[in-house]
């Protein structure tokens, strides 16, 4: 469920229904938690909601030119990836035992909110880039919209960072350089075992209206602590124009 799914009139028969189980949520956006909380009317205490993240992709197969044996469900667990779940440990310990009794490679987190943030971020403004450069790697590598990216990066965890009062971490002035993302690109035609290109324009296609949520959520955060984002409101108004140049005309 994308965070704009969740944002709809079947979650409050969902709250009727779960009765006093504990809730696992795995959206990515900002403010997804406290709309959950918000939504059970103050009936789900913090004691029973699970956050997570998933470290797996998966898909329907086969994607499109994708040639298969038996049609269903793909998934891949990238090396050395973890899903992280934080709660009431009464929760999370026996969440976390099943799920890797069952092969999926989960761990007991800290505080997974705190966690997501930059990576979610990253992965966000980095997959609006590849949208606007018609979800073409090579586009991307060679265009102007990665520069774009890597600048909105900054921008955006600048005002996350401020949301968890803590300083910037290093790591990122390197990580958010275009020469470090077109790497990437070139790596994961070598490491994913199928289309990756394919698979994100597929996936991307399908959350879309998250995606664009979260980057206006990002805009928001930052407009709400003054940081200047002329390059995240580029990127941002490129992708809005792509969009409208898109929808049919009458």
């Amino acid at each position: 469920m994308s965070s704009a799914g969740l944002r709809g009139p079947w979650l409050a028969d969902l709250i009727q229904a779960i009765g006093d189980s504990a809730l696992v949520s795995l959206q990515p956006g900002l403010e997804d938690r406290e709309y959950i909380l918000k939504s059970f009317g103050g009936r789900l205490i913090d004691g029973r909601l699970v956050d997570g993240m998933i470290p797996i992709v998966s898909y329907m197969a086969p994607l499109p030119g994708e040639d298969i044996p038996t049609p269903g469900i793909a998934y891949w667990i990238p090396p050395g990836s973890t899903g992280p779940f934080s709660g009431p440990e009464e929760i999370v310990k026996p969440l976390v035992t099943i799920l890797r009794q069952g092969g999926f490679p989960a761990r007991i987190s800290r505080d997974v909110r705190r966690d997501s943030l930059v990576p979610s971020a990253i992965l966000t403004v980095i997959i609006t880039a590849l949208e606007n450069s018609d979800w073409s790697f090579q586009k991307l590598a060679e265009g102007s919209e990665l520069k774009l990216a890597s600048q909105a990066i900054l921008e955006v965890l600048q005002a996350i960072c401020r949301k968890r009062e803590v300083k910037t971490p290093a790591f990122v002035s390197l990580i958010a350089q275009p020469l470090f993302f077109r790497s990437l690109l070139s790596l994961s035609r070598w490491i994913v075992p199928f289309d990756f290109e394919t698979y994100l324009r597929v996936h991307f296609t399908k959350v879309q209206d998250q995606m664009h949520e979260s980057m206006k959520e990002y805009s928001q955060l930052a407009s709400d602590y003054s940081i200047p984002t002329p390059t995240l409101s580029k990127l941002m108004a490129q992708s809005k124009a792509k969009l409208s140049a898109k929808l049919p005309t009458n």
